[in-house]
């Protein structure tokens, strides 16, 4: 169930990085900037792609959520872990679809004095949350079983090399000559595809752990 779930997803995600390159190869050599070319545009806010991707942290959010009820019931040392990190998820989500953390980049830009790949500054905070996470969660992570914690490190790496990595290489391009060109949405496109691979892979991750330590959990909205 879990593979065939993220095969949907995957088709999703590769049909918005298609659409996405088109749009902006359509914009840069056809001359033209339509809606919906910026409908689809993966850096872009308020559209499609930006849906998506908080609608799938929010997806991780609840099934993280739901692992840490189960955990509290049965007093698991790490409950709070899983709750601490479904919060992150939804913060994660909501900032995906506010842009909080691009808020940011103006006055620690002024303030930091920061200047090539470090343009969009908030990445310095960002990395000193990273490495505090990886540190906070050492004993949860090594306390997961061979597979799951695999995946767990493979997703984390993905959404990192695009969300920090690929970002300040983007930064740095913008920082030597500006953010209208080909290059530069080609190198945004990759940093948003690396998100989204890693969300997928810690999604396939969490079902996978779910299916083969809980059984079924069922989500219920309502009650009569």
């Amino acid at each position: 169930m879990a593979g065939q779930i993220i095969t949907v997803f995957i088709v999703i995600v590769l049909l918005l990085t298609v659409a996405s390159l088109m749009g902006q190869y359509y914009k840069f050599f056809g001359g033209r900037d339509r809606d919906l070319v910026r409908l689809f545009d993966l850096d872009g806010e308020w559209n499609i792609p930006t849906a998506y991707q908080g609608f799938s942290l929010l997806i991780c959010s609840l099934l993280i959520a739901s692992i840490g009820i189960v955990k509290q019931r049965v007093a698991d040392e790490f409950y709070l872990h899983w709750i601490v990190l479904s919060v992150m998820f939804f913060g994660m989500a909501v900032d995906e679809i506010v842009q909080i953390h691009e808020q940011l980049n103006q006055p620690l830009r002024l303030v930091l004095n920061a200047k090539g790949a470090l343009h969009y500054a908030w990445v310095i905070p960002g990395s000193g949350c990273v490495i505090a996470l990886g540190l906070f969660y050492r004993r949860f992570i090594l306390g997961l079983g061979g597979r799951t914690r695999r995946l767990f490190i493979a997703s984390g790496i993905l959404y990192v090399l695009g969300a920090i990595g690929v970002e300040m290489i983007g930064g740095g391009y913008v920082d030597r000559g500006g953010n209208q060109t080909f290059t530069y949405a080609l190198i945004t496109n990759c940093e948003e595809l690396l998100e989204m691979v890693g969300i997928l892979v810690f999604m396939y991750a969490l079902m996978s752990y779910i299916a083969q330590n809980m059984g079924e959990v069922r989500i219920r909205f309502f009650t009569r």
